[in-house]
């Protein structure tokens, strides 16, 4: 193994954390990360970047003791960085880490960067003493001489602009850092930004003779336009749409999805109600797992023009997840990596959910080691296969017990056929029998019936007891009827106590009402205790009210302990209140014990408060034994293991 590969940052950067240097410390970890080194220099066997940079954000303990992880990544680091100015010195922190790095035999891997005041008053004395060759370290006083080490100076130089200094200075690190030279490394350099030069007049003489002729269609090519679609199909995991509807029917649809463009490449991508409230999926058989909860999708691109990541949203535009592409030389497959927001401001590896409780009757125990995804195309660039696999690459299998699935397309594009993978990308038979779900789209994209079947293509029932689905659909292709069916064709009850699910939709695409059937079209009650419900929304699409009827038409408690719900929302769509009421308008306890619970959030989006109310209004003790829920968010955003606190009410 190559000692680039044996450790896990090229670089860590010390710096005392004061405001001048730690604006010094953002910039050259952004610039050495984003440097990309020119391509003769990685024809001649050099990396194509720098690699990862370590630079730690908060303060360190005061007694000058470093904590685990700062020392864990010293040792996994190549180069030590030191930001030096007057200020340094004084710092215990930036010491102890250039001893550290000293100790492991690398202090001829340490790089100091001047960035204010003289060497002898801004370099750290452990940076400028080296013990004396020939004596032995067990020498109590060890002679030692002093040296000023050979770094980089970003101190103002007459006759030159900032901006060369600073470029000049990181290719200096750069160099160090890679083994290069750095004449060789300034010279191909100013050869790349030559040419990018000679690029831009030769761009900018073709745009001043095509402008007048160009200036329109230049216009419409960089602006962003969107256009709506009932469904869509990833295309080399960028989305295509299917069934085109005009900006007027997507306003008036329940669900579609909106696609923007911009310079002729996918940048976004919205599921959205009315045209106007971003709406997430929900749990269904024809959803993939990974995809639950996500709303919005933004998609960015590779030097070469491929997908390179997306990064997924929720309905409140909140940061989900990122998918990041790696695509091989040949373009057939590609490794989908998991990544959420690390410490450092980047991506660490997480997992996804990849299984569907709606599949089996039972799933195995424990915690998801799906790392990745391998997605194979077609001759299309549709997706025919996604496996499985652990952070590691190896193979990795749900809780179903499957280790990934296959598709199948119509000439549209829309998914046909889902069957299930073993290990060794072998067609898989589920333990509830399931060998395959059969869809049958319409012409425009939408899932108009749903079919489950055994090995010997057999319907088969789910674990919802039927074997088919039907859906119908209104002239806004809403759908406006769900059927289930029997092996046998005819109506059977849904688990949930109907076999038919009617639904209406106002002039906005909103869903306003759901009602019940049995076998025999009759109201029914299903298992939570109605017949139907009905939905009220604010101008931007919130669900507002919901109210609970039975078979005869009247209010009814549904199994929760109420017959209506009321919910208010902030600027940001996040839930602040919701409320329960009886039959008699009054407000009624919740079966967890409480008539109303309002939410907290904060500038980030993130939940921090909930609390319980009784009927009077005044706090009350939940299911769960508390009156209010209180979460601390670290700078991340993420919610650490002593984040919640519950505190019951005395």
């Amino acid at each position: 193994m190559s000692e680039t590969e044996s450790h896990r940052y090229s670089a860590f950067i010390s710096y005392r954390h004061t405001t001048k240097d730690r604006k010094w410390a953002e910039w050259l970890l952004e610039a050495l990360e984003t440097y990309r080194i020119p391509k003769a220099l990685q024809k001649a066997g050099f990396p194509g970047r720098v690699g990862r940079v370590f630079r730690d954000r908060d303060e360190l303990p005061t007694d000058g003791s470093l904590n685990n992880q700062i020392e864990t990544a010293l040792r996994q680091s190549r180069f030590l960085i030191v930001i030096c100015s007057p200020d340094t010195p004084q710092s215990k922190w930036v010491s102890r880490e250039i001893e550290i790095f000293k100790e492991l035999g690398r202090g001829d891997k340490i790089l100091p960067l001047l960035v204010e005041g003289e060497p002898d008053e801004s370099f750290p004395k452990v940076l400028t003493t080296s013990r004396l060759v020939g004596f032995e370290e067990a020498e109590a006083d060890p002679p030692v001489k002093d040296v000023e080490p050979i770094g980089a100076d970003v101190r103002p130089v007459e006759g030159k602009s900032e901006k060369e200094i600073r470029k000049d200075e990181l290719l200096r690190l750069v160099a160090g850092i890679i083994g290069c030279g750095f004449d060789d490394l300034k010279q191909r350099d100013k050869e790349r930004e030559r040419k990018k030069r000679q690029y831009r007049i030769m761009g900018g003489a073709v745009t001043c003779l095509l402008l007048l002729a160009a200036g329109l269609y230049y216009w419409d090519y960089n602006r962003i336009k969107t256009s709506y679609f009932n469904n869509y199909v990833n295309v080399y995991g960028v989305p295509k749409g299917i069934g085109p509807i005009s900006d007027e029917e997507a306003k008036k649809r329940n669900v579609a999805y909106a696609l923007s463009y911009q310079r002729g490449k996918l940048i976004r991508m919205v599921r959205q109600k009315g045209a106007q409230r971003a709406i997430a999926y929900e749990q269904s058989y024809n959803v993939d797992p990974w995809l639950v909860g996500i709303a919005e999708w933004r998609y960015q691109y590779g030097v070469h023009g491929r997908l390179d990541k997306v990064s997924l949203y929720d309905a409140q535009g909140k940061y989900k997840v990122a998918h990041n592409y790696e695509f091989p030389t040949d373009g057939d497959k590609a490794t989908i990596y998991f990544r959420k927001m690390s410490y450092e401001g980047e991506g660490i590896p997480t997992t996804v959910e990849s299984t569907s409780s709606l599949l089996a009757d039972s799933m195995q125990n424990g915690k998801s080691e799906i790392f990745q995804h391998i997605v194979y195309f077609n001759a299309l660039g549709y997706e025919s296969r996604r496996v499985f696999r652990t952070i590691s690459g190896g193979a990795a299998k749900d809780q179903l017990g499957a280790a990934g699935y296959a598709y199948a397309y119509d000439g549209h594009g829309s998914r046909v056929r889902v069957r299930f993978l073993d290990t060794q990308q072998h067609e898989l038979i589920l333990k509830s029998g399931l060998a395959e779900i059969v869809c049958t789209p319409s012409i425009d994209g939408i899932a108009e019936t749903m079919t489950f079947l055994n090995e010997k293509g057999e319907q088969l029932l789910t674990k919802f007891g039927y074997a088919k689905i039907v859906v119908e659909l209104d002239a806004q292709r809403n759908a406006t009827g769900i059927s289930a069916l029997g092996t046998d064709g005819q109506p059977i009850l849904h688990k949930e106590g109907y076999a038919r699910l009617i639904r209406r939709y106002d002039d906005r695409g909103n869903l306003i009402e759901e009602a019940y059937r049995g076998v025999d079209g009759r109201p029914v009650l299903c298992d939570e205790g109605y017949a139907k419900v009905t939905c009220a929304y604010d101008d931007r699409g919130n669900a507002t009210e919901y109210a609970y009827q039975g078979a005869d038409g009247q209010p009814i408690l549904r199994k929760n302990g109420y017959a209506r719900l009321t919910r208010r929302y902030d600027d940001r769509g996040n839930l602040v209140e919701q409320a329960y009421w009886g039959v008699d308008g009054r407000p009624i306890l919740h079966k967890d014990g409480y008539a109303e619970v309002s939410c907290e959030y904060d500038d980030r989006g993130n939940f921090i408060k909930e609390a319980y109310r009784g009927v009077d209004g005044r706090p009350v003790l939940c299911g769960y034994g508390y009156a209010k829920v209180t979460c601390a968010y670290d700078d991340r955003g993420s919610l650490p293991g002593s984040g919640w606190s519950a505190r019951p009410l005395r």
